[in-house]
């Protein structure tokens, strides 16, 4: 996609990957949902640590190893999205095969390869929005950290 005048849905939610909310179980940073059930957060970088928690979700509990395997469920054909075309954007960019197993997170949950998760992050946020698509400054970064922050100390959602 390219940038236009009008701010994407992802700006306008302060949620650039586009994650969906839970009235019952929202987000944590979650101030809202728009009415496609996309979560309207207080700053990108609530949307980071949710993403990332559905990454680690998605490799940990569920055994999702690849990018065809995460954006399967990330962006299923259901809700009208092309998961095929989203592994292939994030594995091109990150020259990273699609059915390469990501070895994002440990069993526990924790980190095993930030720098590679960090561009999966930037990425989706990019495929999400438009081609060229930046975080605020420090928004990526302070996610991150929201995640490893929540994750110590066994926080969920």
């Amino acid at each position: 996609m390219v940038r236009s005048e009008k701010p994407t849905l992802g700006e306008r939610n302060r949620n650039p990957m586009n994650v969906k909310d839970d009235l019952l179980d929202p987000w944590q940073g979650s101030i809202g949902i728009d009415d496609k059930g996309h979560a309207i957060f207080r700053d990108e970088s609530w949307s980071v640590r949710a993403a990332v928690r559905i990454l680690s979700r998605y490799c940990v509990d569920y055994g999702f190893k690849t990018l065809r395997e995460v954006f399967g469920r990330y962006a299923p054909t259901s809700d009208g999205n092309q998961p095929d075309m989203y592994a292939n954007f994030v594995s091109g960019e990150m020259s990273f095969p699609g059915r390469r197993p990501l070895n994002l997170f440990r069993d526990n949950y924790s980190i095993k390869a930030p720098v590679r998760l960090r561009k999966m992050i930037a990425l989706m946020a990019e495929y999400e929005n438009y081609r060229g698509y930046e975080f605020p400054k420090g928004a990526l970064d302070k996610g991150i950290e929201k995640y490893l922050a929540s994750f110590a100390k066994g926080i969920e959602a």
